[in-house]
């Protein structure tokens, strides 16, 4: 997809493009793949944020289920390069930017659109090396890798100038997708899923790690109901704001237990019924008469 090359932009005209296309950014640590925040996968950081973080000499990051993305990150250290150009033979790959890692092996990450309303496993055994990640974060060009202090950079033909194209549907078909449905016997949500983000976000997900399954299992149960069972993809990844449960093993074992609820256990969020012990805080999510 052609070689390397720093991008004559300056670091924030490079994030200011990306935004153009819908990109979504988060602040990480100097010299980091780590975010600064808990909670960073339910909060929207104004461009405001971002500029001052990049003033800071903080790394950025692209979150990219805010930003509808599916980034394909190629690790050569673990067969990548030969995945990739498997990848290339078994499909059609449309021309969309790409990014090079600092660490200067030859990783990159490849900028889709994700499609709308199905969930993608992150491994496919037969491409080792590759990650298909719709949710999570990576980090964007201009951040400093922290093995080697080289920065990410765009690639000097596949830059975004280029529109970002949609994921192949043939790739995404091969890739075991499952769609996202609303179970029918739930009711009808009482608060969309952006409210539910915003509204997880006021709560730390690592306060629920000490306190055993019943905490956390209530929280999600009021989160199925007052979305009716829609707002999976922001408690998944609330969730993930805690690192020990941002692995692939982790989200996808939350997704199950999400799956498992059913409109009889009918918790409401806003109700003092399920109030954790360990924050002394609760989202009002839905008032109920």
């Amino acid at each position: 997809m052609g070689e390397a090359a720093a991008n004559a932009m300056t670091d924030v005209a490079v994030l200011r493009t990306m935004a153009g296309q819908g990109i979504r950014f988060l602040p990480l640590k100097p010299r980091s793949k780590s975010p600064i925040e808990k909670g960073w996968p339910a909060k929207r950081y104004p461009p405001s944020a971002i500029k001052e973080a990049v003033r800071r000499g903080c790394n950025i990051g692209v979150n990219i289920r805010q930003s509808g993305l599916l980034v394909v990150d190629a690790d050569p250290r673990n067969g990548g390069e030969a995945s990739l150009a498997k990848l290339a033979q078994d499909f059609t790959l449309p021309e969309t930017p790409m990014v090079w890692s600092g660490r200067g092996d030859g990783g990159h990450h490849i900028y889709w659109r994700a499609p709308v309303g199905i969930h993608l496993p992150t491994k496919v055994g037969a491409y080792p090396g590759i990650d298909f990640k719709s949710s999570g974060q990576v980090v964007a060009p201009g951040s400093i890798h922290p093995d080697t202090g080289k920065p990410y950079v765009v690639d000097a033909w596949f830059d975004f100038s280029i529109t970002i194209a949609e994921a192949p549907a043939d790739l995404v078909a091969s890739l075991g997708t499952q769609m996202i449905a609303k179970p029918p016997s739930v009711a009808a949500a009482s608060i969309g899923n952006e409210t539910l983000a915003e509204l997880l976000s006021v709560l730390n997900p690592c306060d629920y790690a000490g306190t055993g399954p019943r905490d956390w299992l209530a929280l999600m149960m009021a989160c199925h109901d007052a979305t009716a069972g829609a707002g999976v993809e922001e408690f998944i990844e609330w969730c993930a704001g805690d690192p020990e449960y941002a692995t692939e093993h982790h989200m996808q074992m939350n997704r199950r237990r999400w799956a498992s609820v059913t409109a009889a256990a009918n918790f409401d969020i806003g109700s003092p019924s399920p109030r954790p012990r360990c924050s002394g805080r609760w989202p009002r999510l839905a008032m109920r008469a």
